[in-house]
């Protein structure tokens, strides 16, 4: 999708295949699903733990972990359980660290890659958080946090990165109400 880190280093140097074989590891886990607004794939998984702390340090919900040691470790939500029934709260802060496709928004892949950034503020509450809406012509691809908000400091809640519907939705008001 045009945001993986990992691949774009692995062109530059000229890395073209794994040396490891293929076997039972965390590739080999089930794909994640089941949460509304980001898929969770283990076999792009390379257990850099960027996720890990996104959750802890930015977000304080200490719902991501890293289970078992050496090749066999994987990043897991709660207890090994699925993204919607952890103690995940949706912030995205995770799918915003994933140097890989592992954590991959459904609305990205649904869209396609934008093609323009246009900078907004959050229209939910009255913190004021900056961000960045991705277009792809006049559809919104996704939405992320600034990271030079100066009121959100690059981090969003559930609300001002996911839930951007209202947007594109029919009985959405566009023009000013007037009394006749």
């Amino acid at each position: 999708d045009g945001h993986c880190e990992l691949q774009d280093v692995a062109a530059a140097v000229g890395v073209t295949h794994s040396p490891y074989a293929p076997g039972a590891n965390h590739a080999s886990a089930a794909r994640d699903a089941g949460n509304p607004y980001f898929d969770f794939d283990p076999s792009l998984c390379v257990v850099c733990s960027r996720c890990v702390r996104a959750c802890d340090e930015v977000q304080g919900t200490f719902a991501l972990t890293v289970e078992g040691r050496g090749f066999a470790s994987r990043i897991v939500a709660g207890q090994a359980e699925e993204f919607i029934g952890s103690e995940c709260v949706s912030c995205g802060a995770c799918v915003e660290a994933c140097p890989t496709a592992a954590l991959s928004e459904k609305s990205l892949a649904a869209i396609g890659r934008p093609d323009r950034v246009v900078a907004t503020t959050c229209a939910y509450c009255g913190v004021g958080c900056a961000l960045d809406v991705e277009l792809r012509g006049d559809r919104v691809a996704r939405v992320v946090p600034d990271r030079g908000g100066r009121a959100n400091h690059g981090h969003a809640c559930v609300k001002g990165r996911f839930a951007w519907g209202y947007v594109a939705h029919p009985d959405r008001i566009t023009r000013p109400m007037m009394r006749a």
